[in-house]
């Protein structure tokens, strides 16, 4: 299985994004401080089944950029992302 791993700006940041598969899209988000990593064996699993999976690293997680002041992580600015 192929997955692709690309870095996105979004909201001002470069953000780590992998995807893989192709169909109905399935967005696959960790919690902190993990990364999209957590996803390994259900990637896999969902792709077979048919889904195209889309799994961020957070912000400041993973490959992500890490933004400097802790009001950078209000839920507000993650459920932007």
């Amino acid at each position: 299985m192929d997955l692709e791993e690309r870095i996105y700006r979004v909201n001002g940041l470069d953000m780590n994004v992998v995807t893989a598969g192709s169909g109905p899209v399935v967005l696959l988000v960790h919690g902190f401080p993990d990364t999209h990593d957590v996803w390994r064996k259900q990637i896999p699993v969902l792709v077979e089944a048919g889904y195209r999976v889309i799994a961020p690293d957070t912000r400041g997680c993973g490959a992500s950029q890490m933004p400097g002041r802790v009001s950078d992580y209000h839920i507000d600015h993650l459920v932007e992302d």
